[in-house]
């Protein structure tokens, strides 16, 4: 009789288990039958992967009649949403083989993008107006057009319209050039996968959407901007949405190990506060995105609490590279920048200042972070280190 997924399993062993089946390991578990993990565009199937990763928590594989691949509390697909990652039914996500339908949507969105300015817009729009133009659907925070875009995906669950970014929550990760979305997270675990799925769609279709945003807190009208998706992580449960006319360059996904690192990208004095900030946004979701959602040093995972920092900071020319970065807490950010503390690059073994605070004062509580799967460039390491 399947029984619940044991105690102790840890996102960590997932991850282990999925580098494993990217290199071919073998296990008794079939193909994916009703529903597929996707995690760095690859797909899965849940319960292998939850079976093989048991290995590193019980010692053992957990066999495939042993456990169920359900949504119930403790099966496997509700224990892999809860480590983050995103378990779809197998046709979830996959766009209908039809370029036309897909065109004439791109067509129809931005012909409403050019109907909103000629009404006046895209800034200080009254909400009634974008719901007459059907940008839309109101008291939502991501909207799906499902009678106009159910019929261009597998799923049928649609495309994602327009978002809503009301500044209450994560104010800071709106910018001029784009947003840090956060995937919505209510009482209802199966629509908010729905609307995070028909967001991705249109990230994969390259279809635009309305980015819709309070001007100033409980505004009365509402800027709205032409938002693309650029990426997304399911770890920090964030997308990567660019504005403008027209779809994003896939930055976030050019930067590999093996990428020429840029430790300093020199600026022109007058022009670094501004520059700093156009990009602080687009650094945080890829340092997010390479270390995942919690402070390297202590460990807290409050993402409201949570900073990217650099290793070379802007102020001294520092690069965006994400390997020139840091997840850290506001504390331990500070304390970072004071240069209380520092990362050897030879051991990676964190080392405070012989007259400051030690370890256990300043709350770090790892000698080292040799434990990150990616750690950070050796190079930016070395600059800090020397100073």
């Amino acid at each position: 009789m399947p029984q619940s997924i044991p105690a102790g399993l840890t996102r960590e062993h997932v991850l282990k288990t999925l580098a494993e089946l990217d290199a071919g390991i073998d296990h008794p578990f079939g193909k994916p039958t009703g529903y597929e993990l996707i995690h760095d565009d690859k797909r899965y199937a849940p319960k292998a992967v939850v079976g093989l990763a048991c290995r590193y928590s019980i010692g053992r594989i957990l066999q495939p009649e042993e456990f169920s691949g359900g949504e119930a509390p403790g099966q496997a697909n509700f224990v892999l949403r809860e480590f983050g990652f995103t378990v779809v039914t197998k046709t979830e996500g996959d766009a209908v083989d039809d370029n036309l339908a897909v065109e004439e949507e791109r067509k129809h969105r931005i012909g409403l993008w050019e109907k909103l300015k000629e009404k006046g817009g895209p800034s200080g729009v009254a909400p009634s107006m974008l719901r007459e133009l059907g940008i839309y659907g109101g008291a939502q925070g991501i909207w799906v057009d499902k009678a106009r875009t159910g019929q261009i995906t597998n799923d049928g669950e649609g495309i994602t319209v327009a978002v809503l970014h009301t500044g209450s929550s994560y104010a800071d990760d709106l910018a001029e050039d784009c947003v840090i979305y956060h995937y919505p997270k209510t009482l209802r675990p199966g629509r908010d996968l729905a609307k995070v799925n028909a967001t991705k769609a249109a990230g994969r279709l390259q279809l635009p959407f309305f980015v819709i945003a309070y001007p100033t807190p409980n505004s009365n009208v509402r800027d709205v901007k032409l938002g693309w998706v650029e990426s997304w992580d399911d770890q920090s449960r964030t997308f990567l949405i660019n504005f403008g006319n027209e779809p994003p360059t896939p930055q976030t996904a050019d930067i590999t190990e093996e990428t020429p690192f840029i430790l300093a990208t020199p600026e022109q004095r007058m022009m670094r506060e501004v520059k700093v900030r156009a990009g602080q946004q687009r650094f945080k979701f890829q340092v997010f995105k390479r270390y995942g959602p919690k402070c390297v040093v202590c460990g807290l995972s409050v993402v409201r609490l949570l900073d990217a920092a650099h290793i070379r900071p802007k102020l001294a020319d520092g690069s965006d590279d994400p390997r020139n970065g840091l997840v850290l807490c506001a504390n331990h950010h500070r304390a970072f920048d004071a240069r209380l503390f520092g990362i050897n690059p030879s051991t990676l073994e964190i080392r405070c200042l012989p007259d400051g605070p030690d370890r256990a004062a300043l709350g770090i509580n790892v000698e080292s972070v040799a434990y990150l799967p990616k750690p950070p460039h050796t190079d930016a390491l070395a600059w800090l280190w020397a100073k």
